[in-house]
């Protein structure tokens, strides 16, 4: 995938939920885009109804190929941050799961973004 596939498909979302490798479950609440960050990925169901894209860069996952879209492992931003990055602006609000409770330091860089 391109980034500028990877912008069109987040460009067209307006509630997106984010589920972050520390996620056990989904929320029920409704989404119009789910975003598996990295190890989120885990969660991630193909036979699903619901429209979802994974990205990261795989240091948290046993098959980073399986990512949809790939970001360099050498970067001075996080996963996280990334996706954040390139929502579209007209986004007010988003959900996220699964990005807390585990390293503090992790915890804190969540927390900064």
């Amino acid at each position: 995938m391109t980034i500028d596939e990877l912008q069109d498909i987040l460009g067209a979302c307006s509630q997106p939920l984010l589920v972050g490798p520390l996620a056990k479950s989904l929320p029920t609440s409704s989404h119009d885009l789910v975003i598996y960050i990295d190890g989120g990925r885990k969660l991630m169901h193909k036979d699903s109804h619901q429209a979802s894209i994974s990205i990261g860069d795989g240091d948290s996952i046993d098959s980073p190929e399986s990512l949809d879209f790939r970001i360099p492992k050498e970067k001075d931003f996080s996963d996280l941050a990334f996706v954040l990055n390139h929502l579209p602006e007209k986004i007010d609000s988003v959900k996220l799961v699964g990005f807390v409770g585990g390293r503090i330091d992790h915890q804190l860089a969540v927390l900064g973004e």
